[in-house]
């Protein structure tokens, strides 16, 4: 149990809790967070989302969800909300798990940069088909049928010139 509270886990399609921000932020560590309004501000702010939750109609106190909220979040909102929820608890190990799938472009490009700062000082494991995702990682893992074909920085796969520089050259090609 010791390990498993140290890590966190984001998915592609990220959970959405019907509850309010605070609360959805509080879920990362509840017993903690639960009756602290104040922790889970700061929290907000030092996550990178407190200006998005201060634009809600109610702030903080602003029930979120199609079903019972007064609010529903962008694609991209939901998911940088499951980020701050899943690092309330100061996790040392992250998987995110597709997180810019569905995103248009502009939303990707700004939750990449509020990746990049949100998991610095920790491991993050990120699995991902997109090359905007994963070209600034330490090491890349390339995969091929479930068996470890390559590793390396996004430039040295690049010059292996194997299966992560064919994909990279293909879809170059097709954002052309």
């Amino acid at each position: 149990q010791r390990f498993h509270r140290r890590m966190a886990f984001v998915f592609q399609q990220p959970l959405q809790f019907e509850a309010t921000a605070r609360e959805n932020i509080a879920l990362g560590d509840w017993d903690r967070l639960a009756e602290a309004p104040e922790e889970v501000e700061r929290l907000a702010a030092e996550l990178g989302v407190a200006e998005m939750i201060s634009d809600l109609p109610e702030g903080f106190e602003t029930r979120l969800g199609r079903m019972f909220g007064q609010h529903d979040l962008s694609g991209g909102q939901w998911q940088k909300l499951a980020i701050a929820r899943a690092l309330a608890c100061d996790p040392a190990i992250v998987l995110l798990d597709e997180p810019t799938a569905g995103l248009d472009v502009y939303a990707e490009a700004e939750l990449h940069r509020c990746m990049q700062r949100l998991v610095r000082d920790r491991t993050a494991i990120i699995i991902s088909h997109r090359f905007s995702t994963v070209m600034d990682a330490d090491r890349i893992l390339v995969l091929d049928q479930g068996k470890l074909a390559e590793q390396g920085t996004h430039l040295e796969l690049l010059a292996k010139s194997g299966i992560y520089s064919a994909m990279w050259h293909v879809q170059r090609q097709q954002a052309a």
